[in-house]
C-alpha cells in the first residue's frame, strides 16, 4: 500500500507543499536541460519521473512476504527490475516520445528537438532521478 495512505491528513498537509516545490525544481531542472520542451512538458516529465520512481522502487524492492513466496517458489519471479538501469531506460523512453509529440506539435518559433544530439541530456536527467 502506498505510503500517502497511511498518514494523516495533517501530515499530508504539511508534506504536500514540499513535494510541489520539488517537483517543481525538476521540471525547471528537466526545462534547462531540454529546452526544447515547454512548461507544460517539463512539468509532465517531471510528474512522470515521480511516478516512475515509485513503481519502480516498489518493484525493485518487494516486501519480505513477496521476496520469502519467490524463494520458495521460483515460478513466481517474473518482474525482475533493477531500479537504476530501469529507471534510466524508462525514463529516457519517456523523454525521447515526449519530445517527438512536442516536436509534432511545436509551432514556427518554438525550438525543433534534435534526437541525434540529446542523448547526454537524457542521461543526464535519468542518471540524476
Amino acid at each position: 500500500m502506498p505510503t500517502e495512505h497511511n498518514v494523516s491528513a495533517e501530515v499530508a498537509a504539511r508534506y504536500k507543499p514540499g513535494a510541489h516545490d520539488g517537483l517543481a525544481g525538476l521540471a525547471g531542472m528537466l526545462r534547462e536541460i531540454l529546452p526544447e520542451l515547454g512548461d507544460r512538458e517539463a512539468a509532465e516529465a517531471a510528474s512522470m519521473t515521480i511516478v516512475l520512481v515509485g513503481a519502480l522502487w516498489t518493484h525493485s524492492h518487494p516486501a519480505e512476504a513477496v521476496r520469502a513466496a519467490s524463494a520458495s517458489d521460483p515460478s513466481l519471479v517474473f518482474l525482475r527490475t533493477p531500479f537504476a538501469a530501469t529507471l534510466e531506460r524508462s525514463i529516457s523512453i519517456y523523454l525521447i516520445g515526449l519530445l517527438a509529440d512536442s516536436d509534432r506539435r511545436s509551432g514556427p518559433n518554438r525550438p525543433r528537438a534534435t534526437f541525434a544530439g540529446c542523448e547526454r541530456e537524457v542521461g543526464e536527467i535519468a542518471a540524476f532521478a
